[in-house]
């Protein structure tokens, strides 16, 4: 015996049917994930007396705040941006030292900054590559 689709409850509709995320939302988690990976590694710092990239961890909540705002194109430059910033500036300070075996905590939580900027660069460049998709 068949239900009306009026009467069936979510268990009995397929979880595409109720499970559905604007691309846009997508965008926001995505610059979401890849802040708060590079925010863990600026916490670190704060924890032994390092501030300096404070005003950038700050700007970049500020950037993540206006994101719904902005169009799609500064969404990929700010994402992008950031993952650059976060990526770059992490190499010579922790990823060396890493590779010539000088293995510390800090040195170690900093590739949580490198996963963030490669997640942010990865959804800059996938919001670019799906807009020249979609025309």
């Amino acid at each position: 015996m068949a239900t009306s689709h009026r009467n069936s409850t979510t268990a009995d509709r397929p979880m595409s049917s109720w499970v559905r995320v604007a691309p846009d939302s997508r965008y926001l988690a995505l610059f979401a994930v890849g802040s708060a990976f590079a925010f863990a590694h600026t916490l670190d710092e704060i924890r032994i007396g390092q501030f300096i990239a404070v005003p950038f961890a700050l700007a970049n909540a500020l950037a993540l705040g206006a994101l719904p705002r902005v169009g799609r194109g500064w969404r990929a430059a700010l994402a992008i941006a950031f993952g650059l910033l976060w990526f770059v500036t992490v190499v010579p300070y922790h990823v060396l030292p890493l590779l010539h075996g000088v293995v510390s905590w800090q040195n170690l939580s900093g590739l949580s900054r490198i996963a963030g900027g490669l997640i942010l660069i990865a959804t800059g460049i996938g919001s670019v590559a799906r807009r020249q998709g979609q025309n």
